[in-house]
């Protein structure tokens, strides 16, 4: 083996050395952020002060506390027409109505927390030196089974996730649409004796102020079936489509409004009743329009709940300049609660 080959096979040796000692470095250090990961989980189990604060945090969780925090958070009232504060109000709402819905993940982290720090407890009575805090180790054994029971019991009455979460839904439409605590006092309270009702007057709808600020509803005004519409300007011209979709879980008066620049403000174009999780198309003039939407709760039924102190929601400007045969689809509107709407303009029809 001549001088060339030796220096070759040295070459490849030291290139072979390095590649497994980067090798075997890479793999140390992922023992190592495995170690760590592993005694992070293993905190309760190996510190009784540790765990004991860890289940704190976990009954915290599983408690009504985060939604108590979130509903004080919000806006309470009706929302502000005026328009400098009106937006501020109406995202306040929407932030923290979906925030709502975040409740059931905390619950579910604080039901494994308490899982985690009762099995610790139990485990800990085992292992000399254990208890710090609780000398008696068969009195933390105790806590350690409470815990336990106390997610067992709470999982058994309250549910895991469905029920929760429709709860948490619930409570997120009720602050986004800004119902008091009398509102849903009434919602939940049993019927009592009903006082007979009056046959409903057939009116015609008042126009709507600039700033939203009235109604025009009469006092538990009937909610006529869905679909219905009560149309106060008349169709001519050329006329444009929406379909608006009530995804919400509340019934709903959307109300269509229009500007004429005439110093006089907003007036009613059209309003439309539409029931939860309920659509229907509209056809209007084509124009710019302003949108509203009035909501109550399914409970109140569809004569109640759409009374005097009913405020409507502020829903923008829709474009439907665009006369309703000159698209292939049609302008849609999609209203889910929690202040959040979504408007999807029509599409051109392809012309050959």
């Amino acid at each position: 083996m001549g001088i060339e080959d030796r220096d070759y096979m040295r070459e490849r040796a030291r290139e072979r050395a390095e590649s497994r000692g980067a090798v075997f470095l890479d793999r140390s250090r992922s023992r190592s952020r495995r170690s760590a990961l592993e005694q992070w989980l293993e905190t309760p189990f190996r510190n009784q002060k540790a765990a004991l604060a860890i289940a704190a945090c976990g009954l915290i969780l599983i408690s009504s506390i985060p939604a108590s925090v979130i509903s004080s958070l919000a806006p309470s009232g009706p929302i502000d027409t005026d328009p400098n504060t009106m937006m501020t109000g109406m995202a306040g709402r929407g932030v923290a109505g979906g925030a709502m819905t975040f409740v059931p993940i905390l619950r579910l982290l604080g039901f494994a927390l308490l899982l985690s720090c009762g099995i610790a407890l139990i485990k800990g009575r085992r292992r000399w030196g254990y208890s710090t805090v609780v000398k008696d180790p068969n009195v933390a054994a105790s806590i350690g089974t409470t815990l336990i029971g106390i997610v067992a019991w709470s999982v058994v009455t309250q549910g895991l996730w469905m029920s929760q979460a429709h709860k948490a839904a619930e409570a997120g439409t009720r602050i986004a649409s800004g119902q008091n605590q009398m509102n849903q006092a009434t919602s939940s309270a049993p019927p009592a004796v009903q006082a007979p009702m009056m046959q409903p007057v057939q009116v015609r709808p008042e126009p709507l102020t600039p700033g939203l600020q009235a109604s025009g509803l009469a006092p538990d005004r009937p909610f006529p079936a869905n679909g219905t519409f009560e149309r106060t300007l008349p169709l001519q011209g050329k006329l444009a489509r929406m379909t608006f979709y009530n995804r919400s879980q509340n019934n709903a008066i959307v109300v269509w409004l229009y500007n004429m620049n005439d110093g006089k403000g907003d007036h009613e174009a059209l309003r439309l009743y539409l029931a939860a999780g309920q659509s229907a198309p509209v056809d209007l003039p084509a124009f710019d329009y302003r949108m509203a939407i009035y909501e109550a709760p399914p409970s109140f039924g569809l004569n109640r709940g759409f009374g005097p102190d009913t405020r409507p929601k502020d829903l923008g400007l829709v474009d439907l300049k665009t006369p309703a045969d000159a698209l292939s689809q049609q302008a849609v509107g999609n209203y889910s609660g929690y202040g959040i709407y979504n408007f999807r303009p029509g599409v051109y029809a392809v012309r050959r």
